[in-house]
């Protein structure tokens, strides 16, 4: 499911989005989309959670234009498609500042809406999974998966470790345990799971995360030390 976001106060120019997202979709069978809608920038961000895949944004709205929006969103989101929705191509320009994929000129046709869409879908296959949903005192964010050290158990929640703080899920380790041992990450006890491109030292009893000592479970470390001993030697396995 491609969740998209269409943020746009005129309600003709939102209604035709929608209708060349439908037609995209009849064309593309491959693909199912949804797609909300916002009435303006501030109405959109105010609340934003980083769920979408992509995001048609006009630029000149009322309450918040769609550039201030883009800044705020870019906060807390750095990795979503963003596509500019515009009636002059000269305010494209700030597309740069907030790393907006592309823009559109209205009246948008379907061919240029068409041609954008696949380039952001394009973009979204590349990225799809290096980045989990997770949440801090800043709101729901999008986690990248290289920035997490380790993860682990608190109460009912699993927390995510990283250089810059602390986020978490409402989730059990269970879950994220299946999630993320395809990518590089490692279960060392029934409490914790690891980065293994973040260990910078390990031994049949522990690793070490810089300071961070996380011990191996008895049970379990023959089978690790094993693991990060053909990691080190195979690099790291895309």
């Amino acid at each position: 499911m491609i969740k998209v976001a269409i943020v746009e106060d005129n309600v003709r120019d939102a209604d035709i989005l929608v209708q060349y997202i439908k037609k995209f979709q009849e064309q593309n069978s491959q693909y199912e989309f949804t797609v909300d809608r916002f009435d303006n920038g501030f109405q959109f961000i105010v609340d934003y959670k980083a769920v979408y895949d992509i995001i048609l944004m006009d630029i000149e709205m009322p309450k918040m234009d769609g550039l201030n929006a883009a800044r705020r969103l870019r906060e807390v989101d750095q990795d979503v498609c963003l596509i500019f929705v515009t009636i002059m191509g000269k305010f494209a320009i700030y597309g740069y500042e907030v790393d907006a994929l592309d823009f559109l000129v209205k009246p948008v046709t379907y061919f240029n809406f068409s041609e954008k869409l696949k380039k952001a879908l394009k973009k979204r296959s590349q990225n799809k999974i290096s980045y989990t949903i997770a949440s801090s005192d800043k709101g729901v964010v999008k986690l990248p998966l290289n920035d997490i050290l380790y993860i682990d158990k608190d109460f009912h929640e699993i927390v995510y470790h990283t250089a810059d703080g602390e986020y978490s899920d409402r989730k059990n380790l269970k879950e994220v345990e299946e999630e993320f041992l395809k990518y590089n990450f490692i279960k060392l006890n029934r409490g914790c799971i690891v980065n293994m491109r973040a260990i910078t030292k390990f031994n049949r009893e522990c690793v070490y995360l810089g300071d961070k000592i996380i011990p191996i479970s008895r049970a379990i470390k023959k089978e690790c030390y094993s693991v990060l001993i053909n990691f080190v030697r195979d690099g790291e396995r895309k």
